[in-house]
């Protein structure tokens, strides 16, 4: 994963499973224009931590073949990037398993630990009839404005998130 002002952020390609709650990206500046910052090399979790913890949760994730996973059944929890971020563009690779549903928060505040901040989708379309609950929906507020294309559970999507001010596009 990296970012840049002027803003670009990607993601290497992280394993999102069904019991996923959210992965939550933060927002604020980035370190300088044009300059890159890596929060996910594929070995180790140092630019992440738990939602509302200081540290990246002890049980619940696994690091294979350069991707995070969530344990089968596991409770990892939400995770937030420790830099916050303002102006960004976020792509990620992705993957769900059947009936899969999770998610990307942006904008989030810890202090509404109920509510954090909106939600960009990511779920098994085949399961989800609601557009409003569709991949790359603002989830419960706006379906997608173009067709998604999401390839079916078990491959690999892209998405991308871009922020600039109050300005959102998924």
């Amino acid at each position: 994963m990296k970012t840049r002002s002027n803003p670009r952020l990607e993601l290497p390609r992280i394993l999102l499973t069904l019991a996923l709650t959210a992965l939550l990206a933060g927002c604020a500046t980035s370190p300088s224009p044009g300059k890159w910052q890596a929060l996910f090399n594929g070995h180790d979790t140092s630019a992440w931590r738990a939602f509302c913890g200081k540290d990246f949760p002890e049980t619940g994730w696994d690091m294979q073949d350069g991707c995070l996973h969530l344990r089968p059944g596991g409770k990892g929890g939400d995770l937030v990037t420790r830099d916050k971020f303002d102006n960004y563009e976020l792509e990620w690779d992705w993957r769900i398993l059947p009936g899969g549903n999770n998610g990307i928060k942006y904008l989030v505040s810890e202090s509404r630990p109920n509510t954090p901040g909106p939600e960009y989708q990511m779920v098994d379309d085949a399961t989800v009839p609601n557009a409003l609950h569709q991949t790359a929906s603002f989830y419960e507020v706006l379906s997608p404005r173009v067709n998604t294309a999401t390839r079916p559970p078990g491959s690999w999507n892209q998405s991308r998130l871009v922020v600039c001010g109050n300005h959102v596009e998924h």
